[in-house]
């Protein structure tokens, strides 16, 4: 991982910046560009790579899309969520053994296996800006985006223990018994420590318990 382009607050950062980056790292053996899949990002990041092309740079996209909530969206497909955590730090082991080719197959393969899902009990809010929606002293959304986009369902706020038994299921058609996987457990901003470490305990518990 040599570089990383950030916008303003939920805004995708310009494509001189994203170029400007990409010649930075610029080197002999190539450049792969990590893009989650929003339209401002995908449209800046695309035409920032096509223009270090066409300026003599090797350089190669991957579109990350890991979240399972909404399903294939017909315009813009899956959102990207906090897998792009570990797909960086996956791809940025192999940067050091791979070509740039075989690396972004082996980043293609990583996205099949890539999924995602967020909960929360609140919405966010752009600085100096109220919250994006309201949610009841009583209530919980489940499948939103990092962008604090509604999600798939409201609901009533469950125990951790009822939240697992219902997030593991949806996961279901991409993990089965005897799997091996990796779990990230990413806080959207309002869980402490000991929270993350309970429902961390309860989801090792209930994947042990479904032989995975």
């Amino acid at each position: 991982m040599s570089a990383a382009v950030c916008g303003g607050v939920f805004a995708s950062p310009p494509y001189q910046e994203v170029l400007a980056a990409i010649e930075h790292v610029a080197n002999e053996n190539g450049v792969l560009v990590v893009i989650k899949n929003y339209t401002g990002d995908v449209i800046n990041f695309e035409l920032a790579s096509d223009l270090a092309r066409s300026h003599g740079h090797k350089v190669m996209t991957l579109i990350v899309e890991d979240d399972i909530a909404l399903g294939e969206n017909e315009t813009i497909g899956r959102r990207a969520l906090a897998g792009t955590v570990l797909l960086y730090k996956i791809l940025g082991a192999a940067a050091n053994e791979l070509s740039l080719e075989d690396l972004h197959k082996f980043g293609t393969r990583v996205l099949t296996n890539l999924h995602t899902i967020g909960v929360s009990f609140s919405a966010c809010s752009l600085p100096g800006y109220p919250p994006m929606y309201k949610l009841g002293d009583d209530e919980m959304e489940i499948g939103l985006g990092i962008h604090g986009e509604k999600g798939l369902e409201r609901v009533k706020s469950k125990t951790c223990q009822e939240l697992i038994d219902d997030l593991v299921p949806r996961f279901e058609k991409f993990i089965q018994k005897g799997d091996e996987v990796v779990v990230l457990v990413n806080n959207l901003g309002a869980c402490t420590d000991l929270e993350i470490m309970i429902i961390v305990r309860t989801l090792f518990a209930r994947l042990s318990k479904s032989g995975i």
